[in-house]
């Protein structure tokens, strides 16, 4: 019963890690297609900006898996992709 005990305590803050590291990974993608969006804003429509940005503010919620949060950033991306000038 012990190591029952034991082994839940440590997966509790294990756990926590993993998200808590999915999530900064998350925010680390979104920044990254932000400042290419800031960078090449000339590249793009208006209306795809704002797409994209509606995407990335998506993919930063916490309560998304790794998994939403990458669907989310090709969501971003594609939108740019389709708004091409």
């Amino acid at each position: 019963m012990k190591n029952v005990i034991r082994a839940a305590c440590l997966a509790i803050p294990l756990g926590l890690g993993v998200a808590t590291s999915a999530q900064a990974e998350c925010e680390e993608r979104v920044e990254k297609v932000r400042d290419e969006i800031q960078r090449d804003r000339d590249k793009y429509t208006r209306e795809s900006r704002v797409e994209a940005n509606k995407h990335l503010m998506r993919a930063n919620l916490p309560s998304l898996s790794p998994l939403q949060c990458t669907e989310q950033i090709a969501k971003a991306r594609r939108a740019l992709r389709e708004g091409r000038q």
